[in-house]
């Protein structure tokens, strides 16, 4: 009776001592921008995505943009809001769900060429994260002229091409002609 008695209680102290693991998800996040070239006065779109992994939902997603001071916050999709330089969302991820928010910036004219421009994006929850390594994301370009469309290669009118395909003929056989009476 005391062997069972001694196993119940220690049934009940390892049961008492067990905690129960918190639900983790594991989120990531991403930034891009458009358009590539980076010019003074121009509006640029940045698309941050931010993907939780699992294995459990993530509640309170709050993804936050922290644009380069040079920039000034211009619109967010999904229920996004600007303070300043800071635009943070928030809403729950489901597992293996994916969300894009879009946050608008325009790049005032006075800027100068030749200055980075650096963009931070970071993701938090209310729900655990096991690997946080994947929680931010960093984005620079540099500010720059516009590039130049490339330069057409100038080419030959059809006539112009038969005629020096003729000439180039012509020398190719006098070129023989020449070795022939030589050898």
């Amino acid at each position: 009776m005391k062997f069972l008695a001694g196993l119940a209680f220690g049934l009940l102290l390892s049961l008492a001592t067990t905690a129960v693991a918190a639900p983790e998800a594991d989120l990531a996040i991403t930034i891009s921008s458009t358009p590539a070239a980076l010019e003074p006065g121009a509006l640029r779109t940045y698309p941050i995505v931010v993907t939780n992994r699992g294995p459990a939902e993530a509640a309170t997603v709050v993804p936050a943009h922290t644009p380069s001071s040079h920039l000034t916050f211009v619109s967010a999709t999904g229920g996004c809001v600007g303070s300043g330089h800071i635009i943070q969302c928030s809403e729950a991820l489901s597992p293996g769900g994916q969300v894009t928010y879009n946050v608008g910036a325009s790049l005032p004219s006075s800027a100068s060429l030749g200055d980075d421009i650096v963009d931070v994006a970071s993701v938090t929850s209310d729900t655990p994260d096991p690997n946080p390594a994947d929680n931010s994301a960093s984005l620079t370009k540099t500010i720059g002229a516009a590039v130049p469309p490339p330069t057409p290669v100038p080419t030959l009118t059809e006539w112009a091409m038969i005629l020096l395909a003729v000439l180039l003929a012509g020398g190719a056989a006098l070129h023989l002609q020449r070795r022939r009476r030589t050898a």
